[in-house]
């Protein structure tokens, strides 16, 4: 990771208006959290909209989280407007709408056909000219819900994608409301199959430590936020993601940037694939515009 400076900063928060759409599935309420959460670190509003469906058990669930959104933005002092309407293709009527705000921030399902073959929240990637947050969650019930996204783990690779997620997780910490948060960033450092465990010391891992603790030390004074630097050796990147997730009960994973791809190519790379099939808590993975 190079050094970064205060241009690289930047005012990644300066957002005036941000999309929501809600389809009416349990884990929405996570996309939900992150929406109102970016809106009160960057005093914008966030737009609530809604294709109506119809399906009663659809409908009844965007009810409770239409209810929830404007319960929690209350709360937080965000102006939240809902806009609902009916009779059309759901990701044509958000690509629609999408140019008129800052940013669109949505849940997604963790359906293998979905990330595969289209939809909504992969066209609604594919197609819009802003960036695009998704948020995936095991959530099935919104009983299920216990409590806010406070423990947030950033693996973090070597370049500039990185940056959109430490900014994520510092606007997620950043309000009054949110208590005794923790932020860990995760260097998976990987090694060929061939190569025996022994081959990477003690002291390797020392020294590896050491250098990602100065770089994540220079993210941390950038957002103002204590960020925890941890170092692990795997096989496989996206394993050691989530089990390092699972063994410390986090509540959100923050993805890094990645390009929007073609029409035809699957949504994520194999690390991201993999942790989003199988990561215990929520995923948010961040797209270019």
């Amino acid at each position: 990771m190079r050094n970064f400076s205060s241009e690289d900063w930047g005012t990644f928060l300066g957002l005036d208006s941000i999309l929501l759409p809600l389809e009416g599935f349990p884990a929405e309420v996570e996309a939900a959290e992150v929406a109102l959460y970016l809106a009160e670190c960057s005093g914008g509003q966030v737009t609530l909209f809604h294709v109506k469906r119809p399906v009663a058990s659809v409908e009844e669930m965007y009810n409770k989280l239409r209810e929830w959104s404007m319960a929690k933005a209350k709360m937080l002092g965000v102006t939240v407007e809902a806009v609902e309407t009916v009779d059309e293709a759901p990701a044509e009527a958000i690509l629609e709408r999408a140019n008129k705000h800052d940013m669109v921030v949505m849940g997604g399902r963790r359906r293998l056909h979905e990330r595969v073959f289209g939809g909504i929240s992969s066209k609604v990637v594919r197609g819009a000219s802003r960036p695009v947050t998704v948020i995936t969650s095991p959530i099935k019930k919104l009983e299920e819900r216990t409590r806010p996204l406070k423990k947030i783990l950033l693996p973090l690779g070597v370049g500039m994608e990185d940056l959109p997620a430490v900014k994520l997780a510092a606007a997620l910490t950043s309000s009054a409301s949110t208590k005794d948060f923790v932020i860990v960033a995760l260097r998976v450092v990987t090694l060929p199959q061939a190569t025996p465990t022994q081959a990477f010391d003690d002291e390797s891992l020392k020294q590896q430590g050491k250098d990602f603790l100065r770089e994540v030390g220079e993210l941390s004074r950038l957002v103002a936020r204590p960020i925890e630097p941890r170092v692990v050796v795997g096989r496989d990147a996206g394993r050691a993601i989530v089990s390092y997730a699972r063994e410390h009960s986090f509540d959100l994973i923050v993805l890094g940037e990645r390009d929007k791809p073609g029409p035809l190519a699957v949504l994520l790379g194999t690390k991201a694939l993999y942790v989003l099939r199988n990561s215990p808590c929520s995923v948010a993975l961040m797209y270019k515009a």
